[in-house]
């Protein structure tokens, strides 16, 4: 039995109080993958982990093959630092990608194209 393989890609779009975390699913482990999501937390170290303290988690259910995801977030709190971190779990275990650092944007700060 073994877990997914998971890599946890740079956050997206991120604004004062909203993000896209993006995820992907590089090998199912010993079946397919019934729950993906993220996991994250305020800070600058630390792993989030599911039900881990001061940890948020947004996921679907489904079955998943190998597979790029993304979740869109809202609610954040403007010029913070979280730490995000994707995972996968299949009928046997949990598999995380590496965390990665994200900070929102100030409230006064424009993206001009």
């Amino acid at each position: 039995m073994s877990a997914p393989t998971i890599t946890t890609n740079a956050c997206t779009l991120i604004t004062p109080t909203t993000a896209t975390l993006n995820g992907a699913i590089n090998n199912t482990g010993s079946s397919d993958v019934r729950q993906r999501g993220f996991v994250y937390k305020v800070g600058t170290s630390g792993d989030p982990t599911i039900g881990g303290a001061g940890c948020t988690d947004v996921h679907a259910h489904g079955i998943w093959g190998i597979s790029v995801f993304y979740q869109n977030i809202v609610g954040l709190t403007e010029n913070t630092n979280y730490r995000v971190r994707a995972y996968g779990i299949n009928l046997t275990d949990t598999g995380y990608g590496l965390t990665v650092n994200m900070k929102t944007i100030g409230a006064g700060f424009f993206l001009v194209f």
